[in-house]
């Protein structure tokens, strides 16, 4: 029985397209799989990226980041610094 199961084993490789012969080693292959199974994760992620954004790609953030700008030091009495904004 094993005789004849090996013989339709290699009958079957004998037959298969490269495709095929490199999906059965890749199926093999714990991490390859693991790994493909990440790299679809992400662009599934590519894919969903507007519905998953908490916030407006196009709105500008130059007033927020240049906060330090429009501030003046003041130096207290106990000589620290800190920082008033300008109006």
């Amino acid at each position: 029985m094993a005789v004849a199961a090996t013989a339709l084993d290699s009958q079957r490789i004998f037959v298969a397209s490269q495709w095929q012969l490199m999906w059965w080693r890749f199926r093999k292959h714990k991490v390859a799989v693991a790994s493909a199974v990440v790299v679809v994760g992400f662009y599934l992620a590519v894919l969903g990226a507007d519905f998953l954004a908490y916030s407006d790609p196009n709105a500008s953030e130059a007033q927020r980041s240049l906060w330090w700008q429009s501030c003046r030091p003041l130096r207290c009495r106990s000589g620290t610094i800190s920082c008033a904004l300008r109006t």
